[in-house]
């Protein structure tokens, strides 16, 4: 059996930033909020990354967006994408929490991987785990960020940074289905 590491969550403050047992600042250097969008799931589809980050605690927040899309996919596999694409643009001594709305993802990570690694990657009703490859690369991503932790957040809350990556991984979608080529991963500050 593979060990993974499963990731504790801990309180959260007002404005989304994570705090230790004693409601001071954490030392986390990164808060990311990740989403897929599928228009007729599967259909033409997006996902985003909205990445707030500092390189010390002491330092001022940046903003860094990523985007992408696809020409036909489902929207768990945009999820997929979105939480993989967060991964791939930390460094590997990354802290810090992931909030994703998709409990496919959190779930999945911090529940379902290890049973599927001990019973051949086979879902709880025998049938083989979907999306498997997706799943596989996320996995060893997250084993190399040791400090990265993946958390739900109820999606549509009104949770600032959670609807910035819902409206882009819409709009990515939206722009494919116009007739756009997909992108394959976009990156700017903000």
């Amino acid at each position: 059996m593979t060990d993974i590491t499963t990731f504790n969550a801990r309180r959260v403050a007002p404005e989304g930033t994570t705090t230790d047992p004693q409601g001071k600042p954490s030392t986390d250097t990164f808060a990311a909020y990740v989403d897929g969008s599928s228009l007729g799931n599967p259909g033409p589809a997006g996902w985003a990354v909205v990445l707030r980050e500092r390189d010390t605690p002491a330092e001022p927040i940046t903003m860094r967006t990523v985007v992408g899309s696809a020409a036909h996919a489902t929207n768990n596999a945009m999820e997929l994408e979105a939480a993989t694409m967060a991964l791939t643009s930390l460094p590997l001594d990354a802290r810090g929490t992931v909030w994703c709305d998709a409990k496919y993802v959190v779930d999945g990570l911090n529940v379902w991987l290890p049973r599927w690694e001990v019973n051949g990657w086979k879902a709880s009703r025998g049938k083989p785990v979907k999306n498997r490859p997706e799943w596989l690369t996320l996995a060893a991503l997250l084993r190399q960020r040791p400090g990265v932790r993946f958390q739900w957040m109820r999606g549509h809350s009104g949770k600032k940074y959670n609807a910035l990556a819902d409206t882009l991984a819409k709009t990515e979608a939206e722009k494919v289905q116009a007739g756009l080529s997909p992108v394959a991963r976009l990156e700017f500050d903000q």
